[in-house]
């Protein structure tokens, strides 16, 4: 699917640009076109609507009839969504009309010529989420989930964006604000939304234990990347590259939630996972028999010492160990973290994030804390023999 077309709607001294950059799929074509031309998407539908001599979608919705002429792997595949048709012609959506392959395939298919309408890569992907549910991942389907956490009281707080779930919250928009709700009502440490053949999956880490909660199509996945990625201001053109960002989960009557993204390049597309983080850590959550609980609060009566905390992705160490701060934490106390990066921000506790490409690694500010005269201090990670000399160090000179 070639969108070199695009590159000729550009000023002459842009077509280089956007010719050289990698363009995987529709929406990162018109997101590097729009950027380009310094226009909206709706601006470019109408210039490239002109461009080819076409209507732009406008507020037409696909007519029942004309969905069932195209099957949802066909739609899914080319990226097209049928709006009406009669015994003739098939009228379709779509975000590149100079995709003869895609006209050919909906013509044999439905026995009528095909027409297009112009719309954008995040319209087609929504009226395709809407119009063909198959027994796969939908905002219908999640709205009806058991849970506590109300729909009018969430929302996801980016550095320029904050996004609320109401009813009349777009359809990627409100299927991600839906997975996060009924990831607060399991305890969800980790949300994973990612390609696999034939498909893409939502799966949640409960416990330590991964669970497949539901399946989509690859284009609702790509699509709720893309917007995932929009909201926390990563670049939605890169989908070569591995990227890092956060966004605030906001929870009325509740403490806000540090949502920590980090995305991988995969076959298939890309790969999210979102690390849940509570602002503050509550240690009811983590049910320790009665004998385990009253040996962790001897421990943390000693003014030296160590305290281990293992265990696999997403047990509970780190509510484990800043449930442990938040008891230590007083006006008394000297308290320092280490970490990579800061989890849980806790005031009354000095943290540092470590960063290699400065000098921060663990060893290098480890070292540095032992000079700041610290009661106690919280390293996030021991992965290397250095650092479990330090920390031991620490542990023998009269810090827990």
């Amino acid at each position: 699917m070639s969108f070199d077309w695009l590159a000729s709607l550009l000023p002459l001294d842009r077509q280089g640009d956007f010719s050289a950059a990698q363009l995987p799929d529709a929406a990162s074509a018109w997101a590097s076109a729009s950027a380009l031309l310094a226009c909206d998407a709706q601006h470019l539908a109408s210039t490239i609507a002109k461009h080819f001599d076409l209507p732009v979608l406008g507020d037409a919705t696909p007519s029942q009839k004309a969905v069932k002429l195209v099957p949802a792997s066909v739609a899914e595949r080319y990226q097209v969504v049928p709006i009406e048709c009669d015994d003739h012609l098939i009228t379709l959506a779509s975000a590149n009309p100079a995709d003869t392959d895609a006209l050919q395939a909906i013509q044999f298919i439905s026995g009528r010529v095909a027409h297009c309408l112009v719309a954008p890569p995040g319209a087609i992907d929504d009226l395709i989420q809407t119009h063909y549910q198959h027994g796969h991942l939908s905002a219908t389907q999640l709205n009806h989930a058991h849970g506590t956490v109300n729909q009018t009281t969430l929302a996801v707080k980016g550095r320029s964006i904050t996004s609320r779930l109401t009813p009349q919250t777009a359809p990627t928009e409100k299927l991600f604000l839906l997975i996060l709700r009924e990831a607060l009502n399991r305890f969800v440490s980790d949300v994973h939304i990612q390609p696999f053949v034939g498909g893409a999956a939502v799966r949640f880490r409960i416990d330590g234990v991964m669970q497949q909660i539901k399946s989509m199509p690859i284009s609702v996945m790509q699509q709720l990347v893309r917007h995932i990625k929009a909201l926390s201001d990563l670049d939605i053109t890169n989908t070569r590259t591995p990227q890092d960002g956060r966004l605030t989960l906001l929870v009325a009557d509740e403490d806000d939630r540090d949502l920590r993204l980090s995305i991988l390049p995969a076959e298939g597309g890309e790969r999210l996972v979102i690390r849940i983080l509570a602002n503050q850590a509550d240690a009811s959550h983590l049910n320790f028999p009665r004998e385990l609980e009253h040996a962790i609060n001897r421990a943390m009566l000693d003014t030296s010492g160590v305290i281990l905390a293992t265990g696999p992705t997403g047990s509970g160490k780190t509510t484990t160990l800043y449930s442990m701060l938040n008891q230590l934490n007083h006006d008394a106390a000297n308290i320092l973290s280490v970490e990579d990066p800061v989890e849980i921000k806790m005031t009354g506790v000095s943290q540092t994030s470590v960063n290699p490409a400065q000098g921060l690694t663990f060893p290098a500010v480890l070292r540095s804390m032992l000079r700041q005269d610290p009661d106690v201090i919280l390293v996030g990670e021991i992965r290397d023999s250095e650092t479990a000399e330090l920390a031991m160090r620490a542990a023998l000179t009269g810090h827990l």
